[in-house]
Protein backbone atom coordinates (compact mmCIF):
# COMPACT_ATOMS: atom_id res chain seq x y z
CA UNK A 1 0.00 0.00 0.00
CA UNK A 2 1.29 3.43 -0.94
CA UNK A 3 1.23 5.92 1.92
CA UNK A 4 0.97 9.72 1.69
CA UNK A 5 4.62 9.93 2.65
CA UNK A 6 5.54 7.47 -0.10
CA UNK A 7 3.70 9.53 -2.70
CA UNK A 8 5.57 12.68 -1.71
CA UNK A 9 8.81 10.76 -2.01
CA UNK A 10 7.77 9.57 -5.46
CA UNK A 11 7.03 13.12 -6.51
CA UNK A 12 10.47 14.14 -5.32
CA UNK A 13 12.16 11.27 -7.14
CA UNK A 14 10.33 11.92 -10.39
CA UNK A 15 11.35 15.59 -10.23
CA UNK A 16 14.99 14.59 -9.80
CA UNK A 17 14.79 12.25 -12.79
CA UNK A 18 15.47 8.94 -11.01
CA UNK A 19 12.93 7.33 -13.31
CA UNK A 20 15.61 7.62 -15.98
CA UNK A 21 17.35 4.80 -14.11
CA UNK A 22 14.43 2.42 -14.68
CA UNK A 23 11.85 3.52 -12.09
CA UNK A 24 9.43 5.24 -14.48
CA UNK A 25 6.88 2.38 -14.84
CA UNK A 26 6.77 1.87 -11.06
CA UNK A 27 6.21 5.56 -10.45
CA UNK A 28 3.48 5.68 -13.10
CA UNK A 29 1.70 2.69 -11.50
CA UNK A 30 1.89 4.27 -8.06
CA UNK A 31 0.24 7.45 -9.27
CA UNK A 32 -2.28 5.52 -11.34
CA UNK A 33 -3.59 4.15 -8.05
CA UNK A 34 -4.47 7.70 -7.09
CA UNK A 35 -6.26 8.31 -10.39
CA UNK A 36 -3.92 11.00 -11.67
CA UNK A 37 -0.41 11.93 -12.81
CA UNK A 38 2.11 13.79 -10.64
CA UNK A 39 2.05 17.57 -11.07
CA UNK A 40 4.83 19.02 -13.19
CA UNK A 41 7.75 20.68 -11.44
CA UNK A 42 8.57 24.34 -12.18
CA UNK A 43 11.44 23.16 -14.38
CA UNK A 44 9.12 20.82 -16.30
CA UNK A 45 6.75 23.77 -16.79
CA UNK A 46 9.68 25.83 -18.09
CA UNK A 47 10.56 23.02 -20.52
CA UNK A 48 6.97 22.91 -21.79
CA UNK A 49 6.99 26.69 -22.26
CA UNK A 50 10.28 26.52 -24.17
CA UNK A 51 8.88 23.83 -26.47
CA UNK A 52 5.73 25.88 -27.09
CA UNK A 53 7.90 28.84 -28.14
CA UNK A 54 10.06 26.60 -30.31
CA UNK A 55 7.01 25.16 -32.09
CA UNK A 56 5.58 28.61 -32.73
CA UNK A 57 8.84 29.49 -34.47
CA UNK A 58 9.36 26.13 -36.21
CA UNK A 59 12.63 25.45 -34.39
CA UNK A 60 14.34 22.44 -32.78
CA UNK A 61 15.13 22.55 -29.06
CA UNK A 62 18.56 22.03 -27.49
CA UNK A 63 18.18 20.56 -24.00
CA UNK A 64 21.05 20.60 -21.52
CA UNK A 65 20.38 17.51 -19.43
CA UNK A 66 20.17 17.91 -15.66
CA UNK A 67 21.94 14.77 -14.41
CA UNK A 68 20.92 12.23 -11.83
CA UNK A 69 23.92 9.91 -11.88
CA UNK A 70 26.45 12.74 -11.94
CA UNK A 71 26.56 15.82 -9.77
CA UNK A 72 24.12 18.47 -11.01
CA UNK A 73 26.10 21.21 -9.28
CA UNK A 74 29.20 20.36 -11.30
CA UNK A 75 27.11 20.23 -14.50
CA UNK A 76 25.80 23.72 -13.79
CA UNK A 77 29.32 25.04 -13.25
CA UNK A 78 30.50 23.38 -16.45
CA UNK A 79 27.68 24.90 -18.50
CA UNK A 80 28.31 28.29 -16.93
CA UNK A 81 31.98 28.16 -17.84
CA UNK A 82 31.20 27.25 -21.41
CA UNK A 83 28.45 29.83 -21.96
CA UNK A 84 30.58 32.60 -20.46
CA UNK A 85 33.79 31.70 -22.31
CA UNK A 86 32.52 30.20 -25.58
CA UNK A 87 33.89 31.78 -28.76
CA UNK A 88 31.67 34.00 -30.88
CA UNK A 89 31.05 31.33 -33.51
CA UNK A 90 29.79 28.85 -30.89
CA UNK A 91 27.30 31.38 -29.56
CA UNK A 92 26.12 32.06 -33.10
CA UNK A 93 25.49 28.33 -33.56
CA UNK A 94 23.51 28.15 -30.30
CA UNK A 95 20.88 30.40 -31.90
CA UNK A 96 19.96 27.56 -34.27
CA UNK A 97 17.82 26.09 -31.47
CA UNK A 98 15.72 27.18 -28.54
CA UNK A 99 17.61 26.22 -25.36
CA UNK A 100 16.30 24.66 -22.13
CA UNK A 101 17.46 22.51 -19.19
CA UNK A 102 15.64 19.37 -18.03
CA UNK A 103 16.01 15.82 -16.75
CA UNK A 104 15.47 12.80 -18.98
CA UNK A 105 12.24 12.09 -17.09
CA UNK A 106 10.91 15.59 -17.78
CA UNK A 107 11.84 15.15 -21.43
CA UNK A 108 9.94 11.85 -21.63
CA UNK A 109 6.93 13.35 -19.85
CA UNK A 110 6.68 16.21 -22.34
CA UNK A 111 7.24 13.93 -25.36
CA UNK A 112 5.63 10.57 -24.46
CA UNK A 113 6.46 9.04 -27.85
CA UNK A 114 9.92 10.54 -28.24
CA UNK A 115 12.64 8.22 -29.51
CA UNK A 116 15.74 8.75 -27.35
CA UNK A 117 18.75 8.25 -29.60
CA UNK A 118 21.24 8.26 -26.76
CA UNK A 119 22.12 6.39 -23.59
CA UNK A 120 22.93 7.67 -20.14
CA UNK A 121 23.17 11.38 -19.47
CA UNK A 122 24.99 13.25 -22.25
CA UNK A 123 25.64 16.93 -21.76
CA UNK A 124 22.94 17.92 -24.26
CA UNK A 125 20.39 16.49 -26.66
CA UNK A 126 18.51 18.04 -29.54
CA UNK A 127 14.78 17.48 -29.99
CA UNK A 128 13.75 17.67 -33.63
CA UNK A 129 11.24 20.19 -34.95
CA UNK A 130 8.49 17.57 -34.89
CA UNK A 131 9.32 16.42 -31.34
CA UNK A 132 9.57 12.77 -32.38
CA UNK A 133 13.21 12.07 -31.56
CA UNK A 134 16.00 13.35 -29.35
CA UNK A 135 19.64 12.70 -30.20
CA UNK A 136 22.81 13.40 -28.28
CA UNK A 137 24.61 16.60 -29.24
CA UNK A 138 27.43 16.50 -26.70
CA UNK A 139 27.57 12.84 -25.73
CA UNK A 140 30.77 12.97 -23.71
CA UNK A 141 30.83 15.28 -20.69
CA UNK A 142 34.27 16.94 -20.75
CA UNK A 143 36.33 17.26 -17.59
CA UNK A 144 36.52 20.73 -16.09
CA UNK A 145 39.92 22.40 -15.80
CA UNK A 146 40.94 22.73 -12.13
CA UNK A 147 39.06 25.67 -10.58
CA UNK A 148 40.75 28.79 -9.30
CA UNK A 149 38.79 30.72 -6.73
CA UNK A 150 38.71 34.47 -6.03
CA UNK A 151 41.54 35.77 -3.87
CA UNK A 152 44.14 33.32 -5.09
CA UNK A 153 47.12 33.79 -7.36
CA UNK A 154 46.39 35.05 -10.89
CA UNK A 155 46.12 32.42 -13.60
CA UNK A 156 49.41 31.55 -15.21
CA UNK A 157 49.64 31.84 -19.04
CA UNK A 158 49.59 28.02 -19.33
CA UNK A 159 46.38 27.84 -17.26
CA UNK A 160 44.73 30.51 -19.41
CA UNK A 161 45.68 28.53 -22.50
CA UNK A 162 44.28 25.31 -20.99
CA UNK A 163 40.94 27.01 -20.34
CA UNK A 164 40.82 28.37 -23.88
CA UNK A 165 41.54 24.92 -25.29
CA UNK A 166 38.75 23.46 -23.15
CA UNK A 167 36.20 26.01 -24.40
CA UNK A 168 37.38 25.50 -27.98
CA UNK A 169 37.04 21.71 -27.71
CA UNK A 170 33.47 22.10 -26.44
CA UNK A 171 32.75 24.50 -29.30
CA UNK A 172 34.09 22.03 -31.87
CA UNK A 173 31.80 19.26 -30.60
CA UNK A 174 28.83 21.59 -30.66
CA UNK A 175 29.74 22.73 -34.17
CA UNK A 176 29.94 19.16 -35.48
CA UNK A 177 26.62 18.20 -33.91
CA UNK A 178 24.61 21.27 -34.93
CA UNK A 179 26.05 22.06 -38.34
CA UNK A 180 27.43 18.72 -39.50
CA UNK A 181 24.28 17.76 -41.39
CA UNK A 182 23.44 20.25 -44.19
CA UNK A 183 20.10 18.51 -44.75
CA UNK A 184 19.05 19.20 -41.17
CA UNK A 185 20.07 22.84 -41.44
CA UNK A 186 18.07 23.28 -44.64
CA UNK A 187 15.07 21.60 -43.01
CA UNK A 188 15.34 23.91 -39.99
CA UNK A 189 15.46 27.04 -42.11
CA UNK A 190 12.45 25.90 -44.19
CA UNK A 191 10.45 25.27 -41.03
CA UNK A 192 11.49 28.59 -39.50
CA UNK A 193 10.63 30.53 -42.68
CA UNK A 194 7.21 28.87 -42.85
CA UNK A 195 6.37 30.18 -39.36
CA UNK A 196 7.19 33.81 -40.20
CA UNK A 197 4.46 36.26 -41.12
CA UNK A 198 4.27 36.98 -44.86
CA UNK A 199 5.54 40.52 -44.20
CA UNK A 200 8.59 39.35 -42.23
CA UNK A 201 9.34 36.64 -44.77
CA UNK A 202 9.21 39.16 -47.61
CA UNK A 203 11.44 41.61 -45.72
CA UNK A 204 14.14 39.04 -44.98
CA UNK A 205 14.00 37.64 -48.53
CA UNK A 206 14.56 41.16 -49.87
CA UNK A 207 17.54 41.73 -47.56
CA UNK A 208 18.97 38.37 -48.59
CA UNK A 209 18.57 39.05 -52.31
CA UNK A 210 20.45 42.34 -51.92
CA UNK A 211 23.13 40.83 -49.65
CA UNK A 212 22.33 43.53 -47.10
CA UNK A 213 23.25 43.30 -43.43
CA UNK A 214 20.33 42.48 -41.17
CA UNK A 215 19.49 44.53 -38.11
CA UNK A 216 19.47 42.91 -34.67
CA UNK A 217 15.67 42.73 -34.93
CA UNK A 218 15.86 41.00 -38.32
CA UNK A 219 18.37 38.46 -37.02
CA UNK A 220 16.12 37.69 -34.05
CA UNK A 221 13.15 37.07 -36.36
CA UNK A 222 14.80 34.02 -37.91
CA UNK A 223 18.30 33.23 -36.60
CA UNK A 224 18.56 30.05 -38.69
CA UNK A 225 17.99 31.98 -41.90
CA UNK A 226 20.50 34.62 -40.78
CA UNK A 227 23.01 31.88 -39.95
CA UNK A 228 22.78 30.42 -43.47
CA UNK A 229 22.62 33.80 -45.17
CA UNK A 230 25.22 34.77 -47.74
CA UNK A 231 26.02 37.75 -45.53
CA UNK A 232 27.98 36.97 -42.37
CA UNK A 233 25.85 37.73 -39.29
CA UNK A 234 28.04 35.90 -36.75
CA UNK A 235 28.51 38.94 -34.51
CA UNK A 236 24.78 39.75 -34.41
CA UNK A 237 23.87 36.10 -33.76
CA UNK A 238 26.44 35.79 -30.96
CA UNK A 239 25.10 38.94 -29.33
CA UNK A 240 21.57 37.50 -29.52
CA UNK A 241 22.74 34.22 -27.94
CA UNK A 242 24.49 35.99 -25.06
CA UNK A 243 21.39 38.08 -24.38
CA UNK A 244 19.24 34.92 -24.24
CA UNK A 245 21.61 32.64 -22.31
CA UNK A 246 23.85 34.88 -20.21
CA UNK A 247 21.80 37.97 -19.47
CA UNK A 248 18.94 35.55 -18.77
CA UNK A 249 19.29 31.88 -17.86
CA UNK A 250 18.12 29.08 -20.20
CA UNK A 251 14.58 27.86 -19.47
CA UNK A 252 14.57 25.45 -16.55
CA UNK A 253 17.60 26.96 -14.80
CA UNK A 254 18.66 30.15 -13.04
CA UNK A 255 21.93 32.01 -12.89
CA UNK A 256 23.28 32.04 -9.36
CA UNK A 257 26.29 33.28 -7.45
CA UNK A 258 27.92 32.59 -4.11
CA UNK A 259 26.33 34.48 -1.25
CA UNK A 260 26.92 34.55 2.49
CA UNK A 261 28.45 31.62 4.30
CA UNK A 262 29.23 28.06 3.33
CA UNK A 263 26.88 26.84 0.63
CA UNK A 264 24.94 30.10 0.44
CA UNK A 265 23.46 30.81 -3.00
CA UNK A 266 21.83 33.91 -4.45
CA UNK A 267 19.71 33.47 -7.58
CA UNK A 268 19.50 36.00 -10.40
CA UNK A 269 16.11 37.10 -9.09
CA UNK A 270 17.12 39.29 -6.10
CA UNK A 271 13.97 38.22 -4.24
CA UNK A 272 15.07 34.58 -4.26
CA UNK A 273 17.90 33.46 -2.01
CA UNK A 274 18.77 29.95 -0.94
CA UNK A 275 20.82 29.21 2.17
CA UNK A 276 19.65 25.69 2.93
CA UNK A 277 19.38 22.87 2.24
CA UNK A 278 22.41 23.38 -0.03
CA UNK A 279 25.44 21.13 -0.15
CA UNK A 280 28.48 22.74 1.44
CA UNK A 281 30.71 24.26 -1.20
CA UNK A 282 28.14 24.39 -4.01
CA UNK A 283 28.24 28.18 -3.83
CA UNK A 284 32.01 28.30 -4.43
CA UNK A 285 32.16 29.69 -7.93
CA UNK A 286 35.39 29.43 -9.93
CA UNK A 287 36.76 32.89 -10.62
CA UNK A 288 36.67 32.50 -14.38
CA UNK A 289 32.99 31.45 -14.29
CA UNK A 290 31.77 34.32 -12.09
CA UNK A 291 28.35 32.66 -11.92
CA UNK A 292 27.00 29.16 -12.27
CA UNK A 293 23.72 27.71 -13.50
CA UNK A 294 21.42 26.61 -10.70
CA UNK A 295 19.80 23.50 -12.18
CA UNK A 296 17.28 22.97 -9.40
CA UNK A 297 13.88 24.35 -8.57
CA UNK A 298 13.32 26.15 -5.26
CA UNK A 299 11.91 22.99 -3.67
CA UNK A 300 14.77 20.72 -4.77
CA UNK A 301 17.68 19.85 -2.46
Amino acid sequence: MTTGFDRRQLLHLSGLGLAALGLAPWIERAFAQEGGAPPRSPRAEALAGAWTRARLRGRPMLVFLVPVVRDAGQRGTLLARFLQSAPERAHAELTLCDVACATVVELRALFPGVELRFEGEPLAVIVGVDGRDARAVLEKVPSLPPPRFPGGEPLAPAEIEDRKKWADSMARELHAALTGNPGSLEHWVREARAHLTPEDRERLATLESRSERWSARDVALCPTWAFLSRTDHTAELAKLSRSLLIEHAPAGSRWAERWGGCGGVKLEDPTEMLRSPVACGIGCVPEESRRFLWLYTKSDP
